[in-house]
């Protein structure tokens, strides 16, 4: 009779821990054409589901959790007559089941929904009403940490927490309150990363869907006067103390936040936070300890309400070219190199123009030709120009570039991995790396050459404008939005109605409700470039006429003086 009751007793945890293996978050998943596994926290439960799939999709996923802990309890007890103690090992063993799912190699979620079905399923089976009242408070207990801190996280730890003295108030069966602890410990570990993240400041708090579209673009200071303009104490520190106290300071948001408005009529709002890294910082801290700041100031933005968020400058380079960064976001991320291309190559042509340069005839070299940006600039231009020059520090990472162009214009392309050189002949610059410091100088270019600099920082010395008279050089990828007098926060350096290209992108996808659809890692297509060109149009944004460097305007008459002395110093070459 005894080894009955025990096979019995074994046989209602196999069924438990089987069903509790059914990852509802995974099917529905499956059934959106998505691996949850690998979007948002790859998490299987109801919270990941709602961030990556809607709130709809959560919800269905969150009841069918919940029925997933209370059905084994119900089933079990009705066919093999188990006690009180029996049926919450039951709801352990299923609970079990959703963390360790057999189905999916162990690699489950968090049970805190599970747990939850388990006490409904307690207080149907045994008509108990004190269950009922636990399942009330720690429902309770949930809600109130998660309306102050907007983090689910946080809330299920908590209500987790609770769990074993909840018990104990309503004097339920006192070894299922001591058998509670185990649960409690089970989800808290489940949480482990979570709470890491609580720790450092970059756990994602929770956003519904709203109507009004909000986007947040991340930046960062470029040089001690970005610090000095936003911190004006920051004026008396030395430069060394600046590095060493910004990452120290949390991400700050940039006010007043921005509306972008199309020609089509639809508007988005921008939020503009600032990681407060300098670019020194980027190349000396571990790359772990920079991504973990940028992803703090994301949090920032969707604490805000964004729905998309943009990468600029440096923080577009990190974690495998953003990749890493986008995986571990729970919104859709971009770096809008896309549209950076678009406005590198869209502007050479006018800018050509004012040196009385045909592209067709002209020598052109990119410099960091082997970067996201260096390569799709080079497969389109490479039919626009008589030569090409690929710049780059590795012949190895060049070589592929070139067999990215289409074979009749191969011929016309050669490489180069030293700057100075292969960049001396060009009629025609664009610069387009990821250094933290500036790459060309004055004695780099030839009188009469235009150099395009579409890099953040920037590429190009300042001094190359102040010494070098008979040379042009701007900054490429700053377009005018549709209605005027938009203004970014100051901080930014950009004039009225004035924004970087890969802003713009950010401004785009929003305002198409296309956010998934934004440029992350190295490879950009081509057909792409084109298509966001046409997008800016739709929308009404073009490439500012004005041409501009190191935050001042280049007047039509300081152009007219620099083009003709290049073409003296041209004269004097040839004489």
């Amino acid at each position: 009779m005894r080894g009955g009751i025990k096979l019995e007793i074994f046989l209602a945890l196999v069924l438990g821990y089987l069903f509790g293996s059914i990852s509802f978050g995974k099917i529905i998943s499956w059934l959106h054409k998505e691996d949850i596994t690998k979007k948002g926290s790859g998490n299987i439960g109801a919270t990941n589901v709602a961030r990556v799939l809607g709130v709809a999709a959560g919800i269905v996923c969150l009841f069918l959790d919940i029925f997933k802990g209370f059905l084994p309890i119900v089933v079990t007890r009705s066919i093999f007559g188990i006690s009180q103690v029996e049926a919450f090992l039951v709801g352990m063993a299923t609970i079990f089941g959703h963390c360790f799912p057999i189905f999916l190699k162990f690699k489950g979620g968090k049970a805190v929904s599970t747990t939850a079905g388990v006490i409904l399923g307690m207080a149907w089976t045994f008509g108990n009403i004190s269950y009922f009242l636990v399942f009330l408070c720690l429902l309770a207990a949930w809600a109130v940490i998660f309306v102050k801190s907007r983090i689910v996280s946080s809330s299920s730890i908590f209500a987790a927490w609770v769990f074993p003295f909840f018990l104990l108030i309503f004097k339920l069966p006192r070894e299922i309150t001591i058998l509670s602890f185990v649960v409690t410990a089970t989800i808290i570990l489940r949480h482990r990363e979570n709470i890491k993240r609580i720790v450092n400041k970059t756990e994602s708090y929770f956003r519904f869907r709203r109507k009004k579209k909000v986007a947040a673009f991340i930046v960062h200071p470029m040089e001690k006067g970005d610090v000095v303009r936003k911190y004006k104490f920051a004026d008396i520190l030395s430069e060394g103390k600046i590095i060493e106290a910004l990452p120290k300071v949390p991400p700050r948001v940039l006010k007043p936040e921005v509306v972008i408005r199309s020609k089509t009529g639809a508007s988005i709002t921008c939020w503009f936070i600032a990681a407060t890294l300098l670019p020194v910082h980027f190349e000396s801290l571990p790359e772990e300890e920079v991504i973990q700041h940028v992803l703090k100031a994301i949090r920032r933005g969707e604490k805000l309400g964004a729905s998309s968020g943009g990468l600029g400058a440096l923080t577009a380079t990190i974690g495998d070219n953003g990749r890493e960064i986008d995986r571990r976001s729970n919104i859709p991320l971009t770096t809008g190199n896309t549209c950076t291309v678009a406005a590198a190559i869209e502007s050479l042509t006018p800018a050509a123009r004012k040196f009385n340069l045909d592209l067709k005839n002209a020598t052109l070299a990119i410099v960091g030709a082997s970067g996201s940006i260096g390569q799709a600039c080079a497969q389109i231009l490479a039919a626009e120009v008589k030569n090409l020059i690929l710049v780059g520090r590795s012949k190895e990472k060049l070589e592929p570039v070139l067999e990215k162009i289409e074979p009749a214009y191969r011929n016309r392309v050669s490489i180069e991995t030293n700057i100075k050189k292969g960049i001396s002949t060009a009629d025609i610059i664009v610069s387009v790396t990821s250094a933290a410091d500036a790459v060309i100088y004055p004695d780099y270019i030839k009188p009469g050459a235009i150099v395009c600099d579409v890099a953040r920082p920037r590429d190009v010395a300042r001094e190359v404008m102040e010494v070098r008279d008979d040379v042009l050089v701007y900054e490429g990828g700053i377009f005018e939005v549709y209605e005027q007098d938009v203004k970014s926060p100051a901080v930014l350096g950009l004039p009225s109605s004035c924004f970087l290209a890969c802003m713009v992108e950010l401004f785009i996808l929003s305002l198409e409700g296309i956010e998934k659809d934004g440029t992350i890692g190295r490879d950009i297509d081509v057909k792409k470039v084109r298509r966001m060109l046409a997008l800016t149009k739709k929308h009404g944004f073009r490439i500012s006429p004005q041409l501009r460097f190191a935050d001042r305007v280049l007047s039509e008459e300081e152009i007219k003086r620099r083009y003709k002395n290049a073409q003296k110093a041209k004269s004097e070459i040839a004489s």
